[in-house]
C-alpha cells in the first residue's frame, strides 16, 4: 500500500513544478509594456540602424518585436536603459514615420544613445 501512495504521491510533483515554473513570469514581461523613457537626445544627429534590426516593444529580446527595420533606417534617438541582463537599448522614433520602439544597441550607429533614460 505504502508503494503505490508513494508513486501516486511522485506522480503529481511534477505537474506542481511544471505549474510553478509557468507561473513566474521573465523581467522582460513586466518591462515589455512599462518601461519608461523620454527624448533626452538634443542631438539630430544622422543615426541609423547599421544591419538590419527588430524595433521592440520593450528593451528585452523577449518583447515582441513591431516591425523589423531595414539596414541605414535613418533614426532619433531618444535615451537608453541598460536591461537586467546587462545589454543596453536605446529607445528611437524612425524619422518621417509614426513609428517608434527599443532597438538593442548593437544594432545601432554609435551603439546607440549617450543619454540614459
Amino acid at each position: 500500500m505504502l508503494g503505490r501512495k508513494l508513486g501516486a504521491t511522485l506522480a503529481v510533483v511534477p505537474a506542481v513544478v511544471t505549474a510553478v515554473v509557468f507561473a513566474v513570469s521573465s523581467p522582460a514581461a513586466a518591462a515589455c509594456s512599462t518601461h519608461s523613457w523620454s527624448d533626452k537626445d538634443p542631438a539630430d544627429a544622422n543615426e541609423y540602424t547599421e544591419e538590419s534590426a527588430p524595433l521592440r516593444t520593450g528593451p528585452y529580446e523577449d518583447c515582441s518585436a513591431i516591425t523589423t527595420l531595414p539596414t541605414s533606417t535613418a533614426l532619433n534617438y531618444h535615451c537608453f536603459v541598460t536591461n537586467s541582463y546587462g545589454n543596453t537599448w536605446t529607445h528611437v522614433k524612425v524619422k518621417g514615420r509614426d513609428l517608434s520602439g527599443w532597438i538593442w544597441d548593437n544594432h545601432l550607429k554609435n551603439n546607440g544613445s549617450p543619454y540614459r533614460c
